[in-house]
């Protein structure tokens, strides 16, 4: 996904500068954001619902005392997901170790179709997360690390196997088997249309853009580059 000079506001030089300065229109998720405009994919086969991989959750166990329950949903090519991983995820990972937050990931492929980033980025995820999901979390950062959110690019599949090697995934093979099987395809297909056509638990409305922050079924407005602002947010909500 390219992205116009007029649409981005140098977000990785920003990044680099340590403090990031947004205008203010910017900073609401809904206007930030990438929103889900691009074309429907290919519809999944008639029938049982496709099978899903495990929840992609560490930390404390959603529900503990005190404890606030975030989930982030993005898309690998959204390039605001992108900026909002390489601001925050250092101060979610300490979080998770911490057991101070439950940490729920929605990887969701709102913005391409068939063998796009996107799509491919949710099944190749949706693989990692049944092998390892306590090794999830890296590759999921990997996957956003890797790219210029000023200038996004295509990640083919063999790199993200090499992020989920490098995260100490060690089951690579069913990870590659289940790859190559195309095993969550459809389910990260399914998972685009439920996105864009029902409520996100707690909210009411379906999914608009990414990324998209809840906590306690709360969105987050705030900049999803301001870390301090989050952690607010977040610790907000423990009680």
């Amino acid at each position: 996904m390219t992205m116009s000079p007029a649409r981005t506001p140098h977000i990785a030089r920003q990044l680099r500068r340590g403090g990031v300065l947004l205008a203010a229109a910017a900073l609401a998720l809904g206007l930030s954001g990438c929103g889900a405009s691009t074309p429907e994919p290919a519809a999944s086969p008639a029938g049982a619902a496709p099978a899903a991989p495990v929840e992609m959750r560490v930390g404390a166990e959603p529900g503990a005392a005190g404890v606030p329950d975030v989930e982030i949903y993005a898309d690998y090519a959204c390039h605001w997901c992108a900026a909002m991983d390489i601001a925050v995820s250092d101060y979610l990972d300490r979080a998770v170790a911490d057991d101070a937050i439950s940490l729920r990931y929605h990887p969701v492929a709102i913005l391409g179709g068939a063998d796009s980033l996107s799509r491919n980025g949710v099944a190749v995820a949706g693989c990692v997360a049944d092998a390892d999901v306590t090794a999830f979390p890296a590759f999921h950062n990997a996957m956003f690390h890797a790219q210029d959110p000023d200038n996004m690019r295509d990640i083919p599949v063999s790199e993200m196997l090499t992020f989920a090697e490098n995260a100490g995934v060690l089951d690579m093979d069913g990870v590659r088997s289940c790859v190559q099987a195309g095993t969550y395809l459809p389910w990260a297909e399914a998972q685009a249309e439920l996105a864009r056509t029902q409520p996100l638990p707690g909210t009411g409305s379906p999914l608009k853009s990414v990324p998209t922050i809840l906590v306690n079924g709360e969105a987050y407005s705030g900049s999803p580059l301001e870390v301090n602002e989050l952690r607010a947010f977040i610790e907000s909500h423990a009680s």
